[in-house]
C-alpha cells in the first residue's frame, strides 16, 4: 500500500508515521508503473492533443510525471535544421504563415509553429525581413522603384490576408533619394546585402519565383 494512503487509514501525517517507525525501510515504487493499459492511454492521448487537453481529461493523473517517465509516444514535434531556418528565413514576409506551414509540413505542427520559432529563434517578427513598406519608405526612396506585392500582416493565423505593397531592399538600396538621412540608407544597404546572400544575384527574380510556387 503506497504511504500516503497508510497514513489516510491511520489519519495521521507522513512526518508522524516515519518518526512512529524508525526500525522501519520504507521503499517507494512509481504509482503508475501498475498500471501501465493507464500509461498507454495517456500517451496515446498526449501523442494527438499535448500535455494541456490531456491534463483536462486526466485530472486525477500527473500527466507531466507520465508521459516524462515513459515517453510511450512519438515526438510532438521535431527539431528545426538549419536548412529549414533559411528557407523561414527567405519566406519571412513574402509568404503567408499557412504556406509556410504546408511547406515545411512538420510533424503536427501547424501555423503557430512558424510564429512560435519566430519568437523562440529568431527573436523578432518577419513583417519587413526582405521588404521596406511604401508607405513609409516614401520618404526615403524614389517614386520610380519597383513594388511587390505581399501579406501585410504575415502573423496573422487563419483568416484572410491584407496585401500591401512593398519595396524589396535590394531595389530601395537603387532609388534612394539624395535628402535619405545616412543611417537610412545604411540600413537599407545592410539589409540588402542580407537579402543577396539568401537569394544570390537576382533577389527579386528569385523572390517572385519563390511566392508564386509557395502560395498555391
Amino acid at each position: 500500500m503506497p504511504r500516503d494512503e497508510i497514513c489516510e487509514k491511520l489519519g495521521v501525517s507522513v512526518a508522524n508515521l516515519k518518526r512512529s517507525t524508525p526500525g522501519v525501510s520504507w521503499y517507494y515504487f512509481n504509482r503508475y508503473a501498475a498500471n501501465p493499459e493507464m500509461v498507454k492511454e495517456v500517451c496515446t492521448y498526449y501523442e494527438k492533443n499535448g500535455k494541456k487537453k490531456t491534463q483536462e481529461k486526466f485530472p486525477e493523473i500527473s500527466v507531466r510525471s507520465v508521459v516524462e517517465r515513459y515517453k510511450n509516444f512519438s515526438p510532438r514535434q521535431s527539431r528545426w535544421t538549419g536548412e529549414q531556418l533559411v528557407e523561414l528565413a527567405k519566406m519571412a514576409g513574402l509568404v503567408s504563415i499557412k504556406n509556410q506551414a504546408n511547406y515545411f509540413n512538420r510533424p503536427l505542427a501547424n501555423e503557430g509553429s512558424i510564429i512560435s520559432v519566430w519568437q523562440k529563434r529568431f527573436n523578432c517578427k518577419q513583417a519587413y525581413m526582405h521588404g521596406f513598406p511604401t508607405y513609409k519608405a516614401k520618404y526615403f526612396v524614389k517614386a520610380s522603384c519597383p513594388t511587390l506585392e505581399v501579406d501585410f500582416n504575415p502573423n496573422t493565423i487563419g483568416g484572410t490576408e491584407t496585401k500591401a505593397k512593398v519595396y524589396l531592399w535590394t531595389d530601395a538600396k537603387k532609388h534612394l533619394r539624395k535628402d535619405c538621412p545616412e543611417f537610412i540608407a545604411e540600413a537599407v544597404k545592410a539589409m540588402a546585402s542580407f537579402q543577396k546572400k539568401l537569394f544570390g544575384v537576382h533577389p527579386g527574380r528569385e523572390i517572385k519565383k519563390m511566392i508564386k510556387e509557395r502560395s498555391q
